[in-house]
């Protein structure tokens, strides 16, 4: 794939990695300027707008679609549980993250493993930082979302040229 897929793989890595350290800052900030409720509300219409790009994948792309709109539709039920925006800010950054190593790496496998690494280079990075900690439960929850965008990613075509399919070898 080319140059520029890779460039916004890690690009977009980094931002996940950079957002670490500041997220509970900027948690806080929300929380005590009396926005935390409308960000959550922004998150929570960002993955209703997940659903129903979902189902119109599934009119483009009739029964091939129809697992991939149940998995996004299980994914938001459950982003709608969680209790902490940032967790369903995760879901966002690695479902990105699963759809840019999908289009990176030939294999979804290896894009998985990638996500999967990602996810705990993400939490061993928080266990050194204060206020923050290591939490298995953090890498699942970003290993299935990464997991949902490698899905995306690797059988839906897209037009703009990084992301066109690759012919199959």
């Amino acid at each position: 794939m080319g140059l520029e897929v890779r460039f916004l793989l890690w690009g977009w890595l980094l931002f996940i990695y950079a957002t670490v350290p500041v997220a509970r800052d900027l948690l806080r900030l929300l929380k005590e300027s009396g926005l935390l409720p409308y960000v959550d509300r922004a998150l929570e219409v960002l993955l209703v707008l997940g659903v129903l790009g979902a189902i119109l994948l599934l009119f483009s792309h009739g029964a091939r679609a129809v697992p991939f709109v149940l998995f996004v539709i299980f994914l938001v039920w459950w982003a709608w549980r969680l209790p902490y925006p940032e967790e369903k800010v995760h879901l966002f950054e690695y479902a990105v993250l699963g759809f840019l190593a999908a289009r990176c790496f030939r294999s979804p496998w290896k894009a998985m493993l990638f996500v999967f690494l990602a996810g705990v280079g993400d939490e061993v990075f928080q266990y050194f930082l204060p206020e923050r900690v290591f939490d298995l439960r953090d890498i699942f929850l970003n290993t299935v979302s990464g997991g949902g965008g490698v899905w995306f990613g690797s059988f839906f075509s897209f037009s703009w040229p990084p992301f066109r399919s690759r012919p199959k070898s």
